[in-house]
């Protein structure tokens, strides 16, 4: 080996070093840097919503900021770990779009679908969903409809959204094409109670605290709504777009949300964070940014 060869191979074996000591840094950048998320929402209470209250009020865009129990709870996690949060709200469908896209960076009360591991990762699990069907009062069902299954084969109205996951049981039952005519999907929640009001469903699919929310609002116009519990329960993470946090961030994200929350899996109440989030930052970002 010449000395020139000597010297081209020191130089390529500086470089890859180099390089290896680089990569972290080009792929994530600081690993317990967290900087600004991009959490997209949609109008779900209790678990995210709006309301008029001046204290989370965003005065420079003259609008209220996002609240609930998903959206308190990723204040106090992901402020614990030092990250801005940027809220932006658009209709699901398009907010699954935009993270693909690399333009969301987050979505809140995410259950677990393999396909979304395309372009997400997902937290631990935070709390759960309980599904449950909502039906007028006045028209009860029989004792032998106690399932989802008993119900279609009695030739039930079942109003659902297009776009939710309700369970791996009924995602079964809807890709059934006996089942079909009795299944009516719809784009937005509100959309079930108003056919249910018109006599148009006998009956819809909501998670429970959502569903009872809504029962408070149409019980003031003198209707009122029952609900059937089906046994139908998973849990729901924060999912992340590949590249918004990095693995060592979402390991300590998962350890505070399993210090956090009950053995149950049910839900945690983030109180242990509190004071770890007093000093974070949230930033407030109009959807037309996008």
């Amino acid at each position: 080996m010449t000395f020139n060869d000597k010297k081209t191979q020191q130089i390529r074996l500086a470089f890859f070093s180099l390089l290896l000591v680089l990569f972290p840094a080009i792929s994530w950048g600081d690993h317990n840097s967290c900087g600004t998320l991009k959490v997209g929402w949609v109008e779900t209470p209790p678990y995210q919503m709006t309301r008029n209250d001046l204290s989370i009020y965003d005065t420079k865009n003259e609008r209220p900021l996002p609240t609930g129990s998903d959206i308190d709870l990723a204040k106090r996690y992901l402020g614990a770990l030092g990250c801005n949060l940027v809220y932006v709200k658009q209709p699901w469908p398009r907010l699954l779009r935009n993270m693909e896209h690399g333009k969301i960076d987050l979505l809140l009360g995410v259950p677990y679908i393999k396909s979304y591991t395309d372009f997400a990762v997902f937290s631990t699990p935070y709390r759960e969903e309980d599904i449950q069907l909502f039906t007028l009062s006045d028209n009860p069902l029989s004792d032998d409809m106690k399932n989802l299954e008993s119900i279609l084969e009695q030739g039930f109205r079942l109003g659902v959204m297009g776009y939710y996951f309700y369970g791996d049981k009924f995602q079964k039952l809807r890709a059934e094409p006996r089942y079909q005519d009795h299944i009516h999907e719809f784009t937005f929640g509100k959309e079930n109670y108003q056919m249910l009001l018109a006599n148009r469903l006998d009956g819809y699919l909501m998670d429970k605290a959502a569903g009872m929310c809504k029962i408070e609002e149409i019980a003031s116009a003198g209707v009122a709504v029952q609900s059937l519990d089906l046994g139908i329960t998973f849990p729901v993470h924060m999912m992340f777009s590949k590249d918004s946090l990095s693995p060592a961030l979402l390991q300590k994200l998962d350890r505070l949300i399993k210090r956090d929350t009950p053995r149950s899996g049910k839900s945690g109440n983030g109180d242990r964070l509190e004071d770890q989030t007093e000093s974070a930052t949230l930033v407030e970002q109009p959807p037309s940014s996008m």
